[in-house]
């Protein structure tokens, strides 16, 4: 028994009668079985069975093939090592420890290297003998050092075709004599210039000097 009123205001007294169902699927809401006989529960456990199935084969074929690629790089591995253990019984044990120690430094390189360090040292000239070869090219006369007079002519150089500037040098040798020279010279001008103006200084004093007397 339910009451209720309508829109009007008026209550309306419902009777509702229930009736029990003792076979009521919760799974496709049908009233023929429970849900424990129900038919699509078979079927999606069937179904679930078969994936179960899939699944484990998958799992099975990748294990396998997994076993199988780590067998053939074991045997890869096997072949290598005794395809090296045999050249190196060939080879003999003197092969296999010259391969196992380190390689001295080669003494022949070592005295080549000496050898050209020593000869560019002696190859190469002091100062002094730049600037006796300058000056002897330039004015022709020996320059004396401080031990022995060197003299030297100039030689023609034969590989010179091309006319050349003044200014270029084709060595470094010859570019730090030019600097040498160069510098000697502006040296001596300066000199020169100041022992113009002492003489020029001193003699109307001495000719005063005379007069007097």
């Amino acid at each position: 028994m339910r009451r209720e009123s309508d829109d009007a205001g008026q209550i309306c007294v419902l009777h509702l009668q229930y009736e029990k169902l003792h076979k009521y699927c919760n799974r496709c809401f049908r009233l023929t079985h429970e849900a424990p006989a129900c038919p699509e529960r078979a079927r999606d456990q069937f179904h679930h069975r078969e994936q179960r199935r899939e699944q484990y084969e998958k799992r099975e074929e990748e294990e396998k093939r997994g076993k199988q690629r780590s067998t053939r790089e074991d045997r890869g591995k096997a072949v290598t090592f005794r395809r090296t253990t045999q050249e190196q019984k060939r080879r003999g044990p003197e092969s296999m420890a010259s391969s196992s120690r380190p390689k001295p430094v080669r003494r022949e390189l070592l005295s080549e290297l000496d050898a050209s360090g020593v000869n560019s040292t002696l190859e190469k000239p002091s100062t002094k003998k730049w600037v006796s070869k300058a000056f002897s090219a330039t004015f022709g006369k020996p320059v004396k050092t401080g031990r022995a007079v060197d003299q030297q002519s100039p030689m023609p150089d034969s590989r010179r075709t091309k006319p050349k500037a003044p200014w270029y040098r084709d060595t470094e040798e010859e570019a730090a004599m030019a600097n040498e020279v160069a510098f000697q010279q502006a040296k001596w001008a300066a000199a020169f210039q100041s022992q113009a103006s002492e003489e020029q200084k001193v003699g109307p004093v001495g000719i005063s000097d005379g007069s007097g007397m």
